[in-house]
C-alpha cells in the first residue's frame, strides 16, 4: 500500500494532463476501428495516470474488440473500481456481458448504470437492458423497460425495433407491426431490417401483398448480403 501510495504521488498534473490526452486520442482510433493502435495509446494512457477511469474502460472496450476476453474484463473492473457509480463504465461492462451470453450480470450492470443520475443517455441503457430481459425470454418485463426508452427518446429506432421483438414472441403482431413500421418512417434509410421482419409479420396476419412489396424493398436495398439472400429466398418461396 506504502508503495502504491508513493506511485500515485508521482502523478503529476502533467501526466494527468497527457493521460486525458492519450485516452482522447486512443478512443478516436478506437472508434476508426483500429483497436491495435488504441490499446497501444490507452495503455500508455494509463501508465501515466492509473487513475484515469475513462482510459481503463475504453481500453477495455479495445481489447474486446481484438478478443482478448480476459483482458478486458480485468481493465472493465479497474475503471469500476475506480468510479463504481460511473453509468458508461456500466453499460458498456453490461454489453460486453451480453455478447456474451452473460445476460442475469449484464442486466445487474445495466441497473447499476440506471441509478447514475447524471447520465444523460438513460434512454440506451433502458434499451440495453429491454434487450437482455428479451435474451432471458422475460418479454413482458422487456416491453415494459424499452416502453421507458422509447418514452425518454421517442426517435430511438433501436429500442422500438427490439421492442417489436417481443410482442412478436407474445404473438402480439399487429403490435409488433406498428413498431416495425415506425422505424421505417423513423429511420428506413438505415434500417432495411425492419422492412424484412415487417413482412415476417404481415405474412402472419394474412397480408401477402403488402409482405412482398416489403420484401422487394429488402432485396433492391439490401443487395447480395446475407439479409438481402434471405429475403430474396422468402420472396421466391411465397410472393408466387
Amino acid at each position: 500500500m506504502i508503495l502504491i501510495s508513493l506511485f500515485l504521488a508521482c502523478v503529476t498534473p502533467q501526466r494527468v494532463e497527457r493521460s486525458k490526452t492519450r485516452t482522447v486520442l486512443g478512443t478516436a482510433y478506437l472508434s476508426e476501428g483500429n483497436p491495435s493502435d488504441a490499446i497501444a495509446t490507452l495503455e500508455e494512457a494509463t501508465k501515466l495516470n492509473p487513475r484515469n477511469g475513462d482510459a481503463w474502460e475504453k481500453l477495455a472496450l479495445a481489447y474486446y474488440a481484438k478478443n482478448a476476453t480476459e483482458k478486458a474484463e480485468k481493465a472493465f473492473e479497474k475503471a469500476i473500481r475506480i468510479d463504481p457509480t460511473k453509468a458508461e463504465y456500466r453499460n458498456n461492462h453490461g454489453l460486453m456481458l451480453l455478447d456474451q451470453g452473460k445476460v442475469d450480470q449484464a442486466i445487474a450492470e445495466f441497473n447499476v448504470a440506471l441509478a447514475d443520475l447524471t447520465y444523460r443517455n438513460t434512454a440506451l441503457v433502458l434499451n440495453n437492458l429491454g434487450q437482455a430481459y428479451y435474451q432471458n425470454k422475460d418479454y413482458e418485463a422487456s416491453i415494459t423497460t424499452l416502453t421507458q426508452a422509447i418514452n425518454r427518446a421517442p426517435n430511438l429506432c433501436q429500442a422500438r425495433f427490439n421492442r417489436a421483438f417481443s410482442y412478436q414472441a407474445l404473438d402480439k403482431h399487429e403490435m409488433a407491426l406498428q413498431d416495425f413500421e415506425e422505424v421505417i418512417t423513423l429511420c428506413g434509410d438505415v434500417a432495411t431490417g425492419a422492412y424484412y421482419h415487417a413482412a415476417e409479420v404481415l405474412f402472419a396476419l394474412q397480408d401477402p401483398v403488402a409482405a412482398c412489396n416489403n420484401l422487394r424493398t429488402v432485396i433492391r436495398e439490401a443487395g447480395r448480403s446475407t439479409l438481402g439472400r434471405r429475403a430474396e429466398a422468402m420472396h421466391n418461396e411465397q410472393c408466387r
